[in-house]
């Protein structure tokens, strides 16, 4: 592997097999030292080996991280629309007054967060509310023209909130 690496091979290398390779050669090229046959050249040549396998490894580990930095702003673009439009359903398309879409966007945010684990563990308390707040708003307005627009967010995240009770009674002591 570490000479088809360093020979630049078209092959593509999983991270972990070079990872492994280079503690392998590592160890071998540490485990030698004294040896009568590991001359200068052989070492050297180990060396260059353990060099491309490094060399290797560090982009592989960039490329990654660039991937996983992609994935994660995706994922923040994929929340913020689905915020978005949920806001938009509420005020443009139910016209919805503030004084009741506020709270419900709030406890929608909270479902969100919840469901991305985006914050700390919210209490109890703040996930039963926002879970009656959804829901009863749902119960409410549901026969509103148009509330199919919010309506799969809206069961996607009473789900969420309804699991996590669900895990809290589990997991609470009795």
């Amino acid at each position: 592997m570490a000479v088809d690496i360093r020979e630049n091979h078209p092959q593509s290398f999983n991270a972990n097999d070079v990872a492994k390779a280079h503690t392998e050669l590592t160890n071998f090229k540490t485990a030698s030292k004294g040896q009568p046959w590991l001359n200068a050249e052989l070492s050297s040549r180990l060396e260059s080996l353990i060099s491309a396998l490094e060399n290797k490894l560090s982009s592989l580990n960039q490329a990654a991280q660039v991937e996983k930095s992609a994935q994660n702003a995706a994922a923040k673009l994929i929340r913020k629309n689905e915020r978005d439009a949920f806001s938009y359903g509420l005020v443009q398309t139910l016209k919805i007054p503030g004084n009741v879409h506020i709270p419900v966007y709030l406890a929608a945010l909270t479902a969100i967060d919840i469901r991305d684990k985006l914050s700390e563990q919210a209490s109890n308390q703040r996930i039963q509310d926002a879970y009656n707040k959804l829901t009863n708003f749902r119960d409410t307005y549901k026969t509103l023209e148009g509330f199919d627009v919010v309506s799969d967010i809206l069961d996607n995240l009473i789900t969420v909130l309804e699991n996590k009770l669900l895990s809290l009674k589990q997991t609470a002591p009795t």
